[in-house]
């Protein structure tokens, strides 16, 4: 397995369903359906879906989903009801879904506490990822997070300027789940590699590699704090180039087990288009198969 394919194997969750795509249930379950049987589909991670919205997925990917589906599934308070829904949802759908992950925003310490305290009923398999707010001092909600087998999630974008966070932001909070052992998914934002100004948003976004490979850099303790941020930071392609063995990021180079590791600690990012971070990826080399270019169209 190439340093490439560790890097990008089920990073990206399909959040369809979300701005700016907005589809509609039917639209996006047969949009996830053709990904994850494209050649590209190994790179696609679970489909994202609100729990109230599991019964309309039922309905509308009967018909279409010939393989059993991951679901990264949006709760929220009281997180006991949802859960006894997406139990119920599993019994009637037989077998046709999992979901190996949840997403649940929080806004305390105490708000955490009680969603740690419902999810001891779930079994072992699924792991929670907490939203959580960046303003303020949020690492003591991360370091409640550790010990358990859950995660937080980064909001990296949104429909408007003011809702991309700075690369301090994240780097803090990268540095904050790795000290505290935390795994974390991001979310928003982050549909091309490398960071870059967007006209129509008049803001700097983020690019997926620079957030990836950025927790790469972080867990390797000789690269200094400043590097970690200036991987986030770059908005230079060149800045990030494959070969199979390895990466190199900046002036620092990521083995495979780097990036392997690095996987555990930034496990997937939630965007609502596949096809434009893959186009792009085929466009700067790093996928070459003509077919990606085919399963994009």
């Amino acid at each position: 397995m190439s340093a490439f394919h560790i890097l990008m194997s089920e990073l990206i969750d399909y959040a369809g369903l979300f701005p700016p795509a907005a589809l509609s249930m039917k639209d996006a379950a047969v949009e996830y359906r053709r990904w994850i049987t494209s050649p590209g589909g190994w790179m696609v991670g679970r489909f994202v879906c609100p729990v109230a919205r599991l019964g309309e997925l039922a309905r509308e990917s009967q018909s279409i989903a010939d393989q059993r589906w991951n679901l990264s599934v949006l709760a929220g308070d009281p997180l006991e009801r949802d859960l006894d829904s997406i139990t119920a949802f599993l019994d009637e759908t037989a077998g046709r879904f999992d979901v190996p992950s949840l997403e649940i925003r929080v806004a305390s310490a105490a708000n955490l506490e009680s969603c740690l305290d419902a999810l001891e009923t779930v079994e072992d398999g699924v792991t929670a990822y907490f939203e959580m707010p960046l303003a303020g001092d949020y690492r003591g909600l991360i370091t409640a997070i550790a010990g358990t087998r859950h995660g937080a999630k980064i909001r990296t974008g949104g429909v408007s300027a003011d809702l991309i966070p700075s690369v301090n932001e994240v780097v803090k909070f990268v540095l904050a789940c790795r000290e505290a052992q935390v795994p974390f998914k991001a979310t928003a934002g982050l549909h091309h590699p490398v960071r870059h100004f967007d006209a129509p948003l008049n803001g700097r976004m983020h690019g997926f590699l620079n957030v990836f490979l950025a927790a790469a850099l972080a867990l390797k303790r000789d690269v200094p704090q400043e590097a970690v941020a200036a991987a986030v930071r770059t908005e230079k392609i060149d800045s990030f180039t494959f070969s199979e063995d390895h990466c190199r990021a900046l002036d620092w180079t990521l083995t495979q087990d780097d990036l392997s590791r690095a996987r555990g600690l930034a496990v997937s990012f939630g965007s609502c288009s596949i096809a434009e971070p893959v186009e792009d990826l085929r466009s700067l080399g790093l996928l070459p198969l003509a077919a990606e270019a085919r399963a994009a169209k």
